[in-house]
């Protein structure tokens, strides 16, 4: 299970989050435009928008049934996080953690990003970033004159259509989601205060999807993720 979960979690950062809005309108006439719009489309919960700018056989696009609210709930938590905190509040993605995705500005990567169109295909490649290292490039396929996602290149997409991992997918989003409420309702006084939390949720579903339990699990007072006290040997 663990090795068939993995690859999820490598899809969701690819997806993911902790990128500056995109700057400038996009279209399908160009592969960077068709990118630019998908992305967007997935910030903003437009599933259908999402899928128009995409192709793929019907199990490739049903992920985006996952994905689309998925990303969409991460984003609404993240803003919420950052119209309370400022700027301060995009540190509720970053770093290490459950629930932590990689920070980039996908406007610069896409504008930075080397562009090879071979016929009907094309591929993205982003520049390296400034710790040197690579980001996936993307495969668009030219469908009726317009360009659109290819699924079925997305990084380690294999494991989408483990029911588990589907359950882990919707379960993030659910818990993006009530986090974005609470920290509207001010519940947190700090973001580093709201990113322990998040992770606290998080743990048990991930755990669970290993089929593990998180540290300190069934522990009375012990909390979860946490190793319960004097058994550190």
């Amino acid at each position: 299970m663990a090795r068939r979960f993995t690859p999820v979690i490598a899809l969701l950062a690819f997806m993911l989050v902790g990128r500056a809005p995109l700057a400038r309108a996009a279209d399908d006439a160009t592969p960077k435009g068709a990118a630019e719009s998908f992305f967007k489309a997935l910030e903003t919960g437009d599933a259908d928008k999402a899928k128009a700018l995409a192709t793929g056989d019907e199990k490739q696009m049903k992920m985006l049934d996952l994905l689309v609210p998925l990303v969409g709930n991460f984003k609404k938590m993240e803003q919420s996080a950052v119209k309370k905190w400022g700027e301060e509040g995009k540190k509720i993605l970053q770093g290490d953690g459950p629930g932590s995705a990689p920070s980039f500005d996908m406007d610069s990567e896409l504008k930075n990003a080397k562009v090879e169109e071979k016929g009907e295909v094309a591929t993205i490649t982003p520049a390296k970033k400034e710790d040197g290292k690579e980001s996936d490039p993307m495969k668009l396929k030219k469908v009726g004159g317009k360009w659109k996602i290819d699924m079925a290149a997305m990084p380690n997409s294999e494991g989408m259509d483990d029911p588990n991992a589907q359950k882990v997918l919707k379960g993030m989003g659910d818990i993006a989601k009530t986090m974005a409420g609470e920290i509207d309702q001010g519940k947190y006084k700090t973001v580093l205060e709201a990113k322990e939390a998040f992770g606290q949720k998080m743990l048990p579903l991930i755990f669970g999807a290993l089929g593990n339990q998180p540290p300190g699990a069934g522990v009375p007072g012990a909390p979860a993720g946490q190793p319960p006290k004097g058994n550190d040997k």
